[in-house]
């Protein structure tokens, strides 16, 4: 009886999804306080002021030459922060001085933050500094300070989360910090700057294939389709989780540096590739642009698709890197012949829930979805499905059973909440979100199939750890 506690706190710790659910808990706890009017005027204010004054004191000089707002405090970033050390499994003592500590880094680099923008103010590179490279510079800090927080603070082997946990702690953190970073990203003069390099790539390999193309600024024009290459066309939520692996995958800081000297080539690549599905024809919902919108998540899935094998079998080899590829060709053919029956089926499912939800959509094409993502989710997630299955191997057909319910149900319900949701407060989701839905939704149907096969050897092995002897121990005495 000795060992209980240890194997139940060990269990405990060693669960990512656990840990997921309760740093999603915190932050979304942490931004609704902090959005709370009296919160605003009680503590976010003074605490904005606060940091404006140490710039100022700082300067040298009477007033600052810039306007510290509400929107300079640093809030969401601090939110996020606090969130992932109260969420990981640790005594409660480490977490508040993780958590204090996290507080502290973030007002610092925000006060300096401030205060060189204060130095810059009057300098042609204020722009600059102010939504691209100050905003980049305090996002990769925070990262990395978690990133140094997760091993210091926890530094037993075994202890916390375990290694592939440890891995998706730092993606999911680094992912929150990068969806706080949005505005900045979007209206950055560098990535415009890469998104008209891009285009003129693309449209020379395009014209070096032999697909006539021209292009003019950062536009592309194709037989199929005319493409303007935004900023969303050349950063993707890939890119955060990529720098996260990379800086806890590895075993050595070696490895680290070389994977992150990495990034730079491979999302050139991956950004120019996806261009380059202009040249293919209409193939999901008669539009030509729905593949090229979801270059990225199809990467994203066939990423998943390796984590997944990962999970199941360890490190992979030569037969799991056959059995990867087996199942991304699998889910490729999957796709081709749902790509049209899956949206269809979706659209009956939905009709029967209109006499409770009078607002689900008559048509997946929705008039504000140009992407095609909400089209595209249903076949998207069958095919996704169909490769996790492959990779994590069948828990025979009533787990299939389980999880092409848990699926339809999931793809269902996010087509008809986000419909709901549009219709009654005009809350319209970002197409990233639904994106997201498509990995999510298989993903959760396959880790729910395997829960539920794995749950009774699991409660027979705990059985045997709380009672060791067995009658055996009855009779020795």
């Amino acid at each position: 009886m000795d060992h209980i506690p240890s194997v139940t706190a060990t269990a405990a710790r060693s669960s990512p999804l656990r840990f997921l659910a309760l740093a999603a808990a915190w932050a979304a706890v942490l931004l609704w306080l902090l959005r709370l009017p009296i919160m605003e005027r009680l503590f976010v204010e003074p605490l904005t002021l606060l940091q404006g004054r140490i710039a100022l004191w700082y300067s040298g000089t009477h007033t600052l030459p810039v306007t510290v707002t509400l929107a300079c405090s640093g809030a969401d970033v601090l939110a996020m922060c606090i969130a992932v050390t109260l969420a990981y499994p640790l005594p409660w003592r480490r977490r508040i001085i993780g958590a204090l500590s996290s507080a502290w880094l973030v007002l610092l680099l925000n006060t300096v933050r401030i205060g060189v923008l204060a130095y810059a103010a009057r300098s042609p590179w204020f722009i600059l500094l102010h939504e691209q490279v100050l905003p980049a510079l305090l996002v990769l800090a925070v990262v990395l300070w978690l990133v140094a927080w997760l091993h210091v603070a926890d530094p037993r082997p075994g202890g916390g989360l375990s290694r592939p946990g440890r891995v998706i702690l730092a993606a999911a953190t680094s992912l929150a910090v990068y969806v706080a970073a949005g505005p900045w990203l979007e209206s950055s003069g560098a990535l415009l700057s890469v998104a008209f390099g891009a285009a003129r790539a693309s449209g020379w390999l395009l014209n070096a294939i032999g697909v006539p193309t021209t292009t003019a600024g950062n536009i592309l024009h194709s037989q199929h389709a005319d493409v303007v290459v935004t900023t969303e066309c050349v950063v993707t939520p890939l890119m955060p989780v990529f720098l996260a692996v990379a800086l806890t995958l590895p075993a050595t800081w070696g490895r680290r540096a070389w994977a992150v000297a990495g990034f730079v080539p491979l999302f050139g690549t991956l950004i120019v590739a996806r261009l380059l599905t202009v040249a293919l024809p209409p193939v999901v919902g008669g539009t030509p642009l729905v593949l090229t919108h979801a270059f990225h998540q199809i990467v994203l899935g066939v990423v998943t698709v390796m984590l997944m094998r990962w999970w199941a079998a360890g490190t992979p080899g030569r037969a799991d890197a056959i059995r990867i590829a087996a199942a991304c060709a699998a889910a490729g053919l999957t796709f081709l012949a749902l790509r049209d029956m899956a949206p269809a089926s979706a659209l009956v499912l939905t009709g029967w829930l209109r006499p409770a939800l009078a607002h689900v959509p008559r048509t997946l094409l929705l008039q504000g979805d140009i992407q095609g993502a909400v089209y595209l989710l249903p076949s998207f997630a069958c095919a996704l499905m169909v490769a996790l299955w492959i990779v994590a191997g069948s828990a025979g057909w009533r787990g299939v059973a389980i999880s092409v319910t848990v699926l339809v149900v999931a793809v269902i319900g996010w087509i008809a909440a986000q419909s709901e949701l549009a219709a009654h407060t005009g809350v319209v989701l970002p197409t990233i979100w639904t994106r997201a839905a498509g990995v999510a939704a298989p993903l959760s149907a396959v880790l729910a199939t395997r829960y539920l096969h794995d749950a009774p050897s699991l409660r027979r092995r705990l059985r045997r750890e709380r009672h060791p002897h067995g009658a055996g121990g009855v009779a020795g005495r």
